[in-house]
């Protein structure tokens, strides 16, 4: 399992069941970008699903992930509000992570050889399914469809069907709306015997078009990020007597490994 559903309610769970043990080359870099998505899971027959909103805001070489209010679409001051993600990705094909406390301005570093003793994927493989959902390897096992490109905001959006195979469970029917220029899903739909999930680009930041505020991206900035106490998960150890310590790290929820150090 990855820090992705550690952190947060389901995200982008399906996706991780995409992740193949595929050696990589060393990865292109992607178009930077910023992309609001939701997401919909319901079991079959659906009653009730489950939708939540998230931003993907990528450069070259990082993803930052943050989930948003689905009844506003904007930040709320809910606990998941209050978290985020960032991840790292160096030429060498190592991930780091960061685990954000928003509301604390605090920040826990965990390089790549932390991740892999947490036993959390952190290859190339890895870095593609969390920078643009889907992996190269696993695009390359869809059919795309001989009809005509559609235009989605101004790119040529390709289609594919397929099944993928996920591995520890059933495998899932796939189908995809991409934008290859952008390396990013319009759609995807994955159908398994007993649930569906559906993912869907609500926002494309692409251009350099000037943004209303709302349309913004809640991106933390290096400025930001800078404005931040900073720490290496290797040193949490160290710091379990200390009592600021102690009552900030009672509030990182959801940080990998946090369990092995405080309780």
């Amino acid at each position: 399992m990855t820090v992705l559903l550690k952190n947060v309610s389901n995200l982008l769970g399906t996706l991780v069941l995409l992740v193949s043990t595929v050696a990589y080359a060393e990865t292109k870099s992607l178009p930077a970008l910023d992309a609001k998505f939701e997401t919909v899971q319901c079991a079959t027959p659906c009653k009730k699903a489950v939708k939540r909103d998230w931003w993907l805001m990528r450069q070259s070489e990082q993803v930052e992930l943050r989930d948003l209010d689905s009844k506003t679409g904007q930040l709320s001051t809910g606990k998941l509000a209050k978290r985020g993600e960032i991840w790292r990705h160096s030429p060498d094909g190592k991930t780091g992570y960061l685990f954000l406390m928003h509301e604390d301005k605090r920040a826990i570093e965990y390089l790549f050889d932390d991740l892999r003793v947490l036993g959390i994927n952190a290859d190339e493989n890895q870095w593609q399914v969390t920078s643009q959902l889907i992996s190269d390897t696993e695009l390359a096992r869809l059919k795309k469809s001989s009809g005509k490109p559609v235009n989605y905001a101004g790119y040529s959006a390709e289609s594919y069907t397929g099944t993928i195979h996920a591995g520890t469970v059933n495998d899932a029917k796939v189908k995809l709306l991409w934008l290859p220029e952008l390396h990013i899903p319009v759609k995807i739909e994955y159908t398994y015997p007993k649930s569906k999930v559906t993912i869907q680009l609500r926002q494309l930041n692409a251009t350099g078009k000037v943004l209303t505020a709302k349309e913004q991206a809640p991106k933390t900035t290096e400025e930001v990020l800078n404005s931040y106490q900073q720490v290496y998960y290797t040193d949490i150890g160290d710091m379990e007597q200390n009592d600021d310590a102690k009552e900030w790290l009672a509030k990182a929820q959801g940080a990998p490994g946090l369990h092995a150090h405080h309780h």
